[in-house]
């Protein structure tokens, strides 16, 4: 089973960072990816 990964699209670094913490304080151990946009988003999709 490969891991998956999850995409932070999120354009407040603040908010980023805090979604990311409550990411690892969930235990979460997927690798997160954040870009800033959507134009971005879809760079990293494609």
């Amino acid at each position: 089973m490969e891991p998956i990964e999850i995409l932070l699209v999120e354009d407040n670094p603040d908010h980023a960072e805090l979604t990311q913490r409550a990411l690892e304080n969930g235990n979460v151990a997927n690798r997160v990816f954040w870009v800033k946009d959507g134009a971005e988003a879809l760079d990293y999709l494609y």
